[in-house]
């Protein structure tokens, strides 16, 4: 069957399951199928199996639960337009729903589970601390090593899954290359390194080297000391609570301006490469190339045209996909719900170890190409050498943690 057949066997499929599981239940649905045309489709096959559906009896007889205000706002009522769904439908985010109690549901349909689940839980308390009738839950991904913890949480697992290495391996989706630029430290001095970026960096890994070591002494002292006093026990776990802090401060703590994850975020030798392997790739007059950066500062270096908190113009969008501009640098706002046309490369400046925004943003925003199509993602990571030896920074310990997750394990890296 060819792409457009096979979107809607998937899309048949997944409502047909979804009855017959009772009208309860999730499904893992990659991109790329439709996931709005299902919903739709869900929304009719329910009212036509349910000729009594009592509107009054509800306070939300029919309810959408998205993640942005994008979807919340525009993509979703325009879909349901499209699908020919006349009936009221009302369409929340998250952040608002759940927040409620009590409130009384009569067909529950869930966009990006994987975003309520991740979000510390909080937002499964609509789930928890409401009623409804009927639930199709539809996620893009589901977290790796917590597929047992979902099946608990909802009772069960899902009930058909076609995740993305199935869509891109049957051409429902077009491929997508990664290609690795190993970008060396700066050793010279820059303004946020007065001794050079490898030089900061090894001082940064070694305070953390040093507080890892001292845990690791106090644990070790546990296991071997059995029956030690309270007051030992209290002033060693403060200790050790003293030590995490510490850790934490260097590695990821935002009060630090010198922390190894805002180096990773702001290297200066990131940026200037960046800007040189964009203006290289868009010496093709074909090529359109989206930025990602984690932050507004860093995108704003190496993109002309950028699309994020502090720079907000939605029309933007509208002109790369018509061409009038080929460049975009963007942070988190087309992280879910945006499409782009004719996007065929991705330069991820900066990033962490999340295996969700390696699907849902880069690899999410590059899978609207024929399937014919490549769409190559180019990832930065760090080194310095270290007596004639490279040595990879912690954005290639990210890489790797990503690229080993179940999900994203069959593309290849280049």
């Amino acid at each position: 069957m060819d792409r457009n057949e096979l979107r809607s066997y998937i899309q048949d499929e997944t409502v047909n399951r979804w009855v017959t599981a009772g009208y309860f239940g999730y499904g893992l649905i990659g991109m790329g199928v439709g996931k709005s045309k299902i919903m739709a489709m869900a929304i009719i096959k329910y009212l036509e199996n349910h000729p009594e559906f009592d509107y009054q009896k509800y306070d939300y007889p029919i309810l959408i639960v998205v993640n942005s205000s994008t979807l919340r706002d525009t993509e979703i009522p325009k879909e349901l337009k499209k699908w020919k769904v006349t009936v009221k439908v009302k369409v929340i985010c998250y952040q608002t729903a759940y927040r409620w109690t009590d409130k009384k549901i009569g067909i529950l349909l869930t966009d990006e589970l994987v975003f309520a689940i991740t979000e510390g839980q909080r937002y499964l308390q609509l789930f928890h601390k409401c009623v409804y009738d009927a639930w199709l839950g539809l996620t893009g991904t589901l977290i790796e090593g917590k597929e047992a913890a979902t099946q608990a949480l909802f009772g069960r697992s899902p009930f058909i899954e076609f995740p993305l290495s199935k869509a891109q391996e049957m051409g429902l989706l077009n491929k997508t290359e990664i290609w690795i630029h190993e970008v060396p430290l700066y050793t010279h001095k820059t303004v946020n390194a007065p001794y050079g970026e490898s030089s900061k960096y090894k001082w940064i890994s070694k305070k953390i080297i040093e507080l890892k070591v001292a845990i690791s002494s106090i644990y070790d002292y546990f296991k071997s000391h059995r029956g030690i006093s309270f007051d030992e026990n209290l002033r060693l776990n403060a200790d050790l609570n003293e030590l995490k802090s510490k850790k934490e401060f260097w590695e990821s703590r935002k009060s630090n301006p010198n922390n190894r994850m805002q180096m990773m975020h702001s290297a200066e030798s990131l940026s200037n490469y960046a800007r040189i392997l964009k203006d290289i790739i868009l010496k093709d007059p074909n090529n359109k190339v989206i930025i990602f950066a984690e932050l507004t500062s860093e995108v704003d270096l190496v993109a002309n045209y950028c699309y994020h908190g502090k720079k907000s113009d939605d029309d933007i969008i509208d002109k790369l996909n018509s061409g009038e501009i080929s460049e975009l640098g963007v942070v988190r706002k087309v992280n879910r719900g945006v499409n782009f046309a004719g996007l065929n490369h991705a330069i991820i400046h900066s990033y962490t170890s999340s295996v969700t925004n390696a699907s849902q943003a880069y690899i999410g925003r590059m899978v609207r190409l024929e399937p014919d199509q490549i769409a190559r993602i180019h990832f930065l990571v760090s080194y310095y050498m270290d007596n004639g030896e490279k040595v990879y920074c912690q954005n290639h310990s990210w890489i790797c943690s990503i690229f080993s997750s179940r999900e994203l394990e069959h593309l290849r890296l280049h």
